[in-house]
């Protein structure tokens, strides 16, 4: 630090502290650190400065007046100031993701809040609910969000879910008026939690909840009809939203790529957990940069390809997973497990079929012979200058390829359906006018349709990949 324009410090079993001022090259930081008293730092000693939010030198943004406070997790106050044409000083926030320690710099995107002031805000709560104030005016939200059970409404609901990317939509009937425009539990922003289930013999039976987030409401009126329905979003979703506001940094040997992928996540409220995972999501430490603007999705994509890891996002938690051809079967179709309603199955060439990994003086490459035979332009490069040594090469381009394979089209199937299945499970698939007994293939997608009203169904389709 060059110079410090504000410090907050709550105790924790640490001294936990925030701090806004600029380094020696001019950029301005709200950053965090520790004075340890022996919990997560050392009694008596500093920790390193995390960046919770920065602005270049010249930009003309600074930030002043941080506010620190324990409540549900540490959740800091502070101010951002625009000394431009057009200047501002507008009371932003920002949190530790819950569940995380505060040592593991995993922040949440800063928001803006709707009210003006350099002086900044202080946060005090209670077991019922939490007061911000500031000089000229006091806010009160109640500590638990409240809950309306929706599900005898529901008429539709469709659930998608697969690498990259899903979401929901959801229809209810709004016969007795419950689900007025912009009032009422189906508002933007709300979350909105499914859990799939069946009646049996015995009682409701259901999984563990799905999580989204309402994008947009619509209210559609007919006669004799009257909807409210939402387009919502998951994790996916979520992190697509995210735009990094500037560019962010890591050097070399800084962080690995499971701190790089659980930094990116926690900006969108998200959590990082791993089933399975190859060596080197734990071992690599590279060099990575999110660009100004970058979405979150185009950052865990980039980190997930020097690994050949993938990330299943289940409400707002994220799982790592390492995909391997010797995973045993989660489930059975056909034959005599759960019957196929219809199947369509593809078989196609690996797209690339070919990889070849250019690094730090170092080269890699891998094949798909049977589709580089038939397909020989279908080939990939890649440029990492990370890659140090023959063998990181070759790690890289084996796992470029095997992310092709897995993530290759193999066909759908369509199935009454199974509320545990997952994308990236592996299933087992007899269909004997196909030719296939026992075969193994990755889900990569799910769709799930839910329909009460006209002709009735509850079904899913099943997007299949290769092992």
């Amino acid at each position: 630090m060059a110079s410090i324009s504000g410090l907050a410090c709550a105790y924790r079993l640490d001294w936990n502290l925030v701090v806004t001022g600029s380094t020696s090259a001019g950029t301005n930081h709200l950053w965090s650190c520790i004075f340890g008293d022996g919990y997560a730092q050392s009694a008596g000693t500093w920790s390193a400065l995390t960046t919770i939010e920065m602005a270049d030198a010249g930009s003309n943004v600074s930030y002043q007046s941080p506010y620190l406070a324990w409540f549900d997790t540490a959740r800091v106050w502070f101010v951002e100031k625009y000394a431009g044409t057009g200047g501002y000083s507008r009371l932003y926030t920002s949190a530790v993701l819950p569940g995380a320690g505060f040592a593991d710099g995993l922040w949440l995107e800063p928001a803006p809040f709707d009210a003006t002031s350099a002086y900044g805000a202080a946060l005090g709560h209670d077991a019922v609910a939490a007061w911000l104030s500031t000089p000229f005016g006091v806010w009160r939200a109640e500590r638990m969000a409240p809950v309306v059970d929706v599900s005898r409404d529901v008429t539709a609901l469709d659930l998608e879910s697969q690498a990259f990317a899903g979401g929901a939509a959801l229809t209810l009937t709004n016969a007795a008026g419950g689900y007025a425009v912009s009032t009422g539990p189906l508002v933007v922003g709300a979350e909105v939690e499914v859990r799939l289930g069946y009646q049996t013999s015995v009682g409701d039976r259901t999984v563990a909840r799905q999580a989204f987030w309402v994008r947009a409401v619509h209210h559609t009126t007919c006669p004799g009809q009257t909807t409210a329905g939402a387009t919502c979003l998951d994790g996916w979703g979520l992190l697509d939203q995210w735009r990094a506001r500037h560019q962010f940094t890591w050097a070399k040997n800084t962080r690995n790529l499971f701190q790089l992928v659980a930094w990116v996540l926690a900006r969108s409220s998200l959590s990082l957990g791993v089933l399975s995972s190859s060596s080197r999501f734990l071992s690599a430490m590279p060099a990575f940069t999110i660009q100004p603007g970058e979405s979150g999705v185009n950052a865990v994509r980039r980190l997930l390809a020097m690994s050949g890891d993938v990330l299943l996002l289940d409400g707002d938690f994220g799982f790592v997973i390492n995909p391997a051809t010797s995973d045993f079967p989660v489930y059975t179709y056909g034959g005599v497990g759960q019957p196929l309603l219809k199947a369509t199955y593809t078989a196609g060439a690996a797209a690339p079929s070919r990889v070849q990994v250019f690094g730090a003086g170092v080269y890699g490459e891998q094949f798909d012979w049977p589709s580089a035979t038939a397909w020989p332009n279908g080939g990939r490069q890649v440029y990492d200058a990370n890659v140090a040594s023959a063998a990181d090469a070759q790690a890289r381009a084996t796992a470029e390829q095997r992310l092709a394979t897995v993530s290759g089209d193999a066909g759908d199937i369509t199935v009454r359906v199974n509320c545990g299945q997952q994308v990236y499970d592996v299933v087992e698939i007899t269909d004997p006018g196909a030719g296939l007994l026992r075969a193994k293939r990755r889900v990569n997608g799910v769709s799930l349709h839910y329909r009460r009203s006209g002709i009735a169904r509850y079904d899913m389709t099943l997007q299949l990949g290769g092992m």
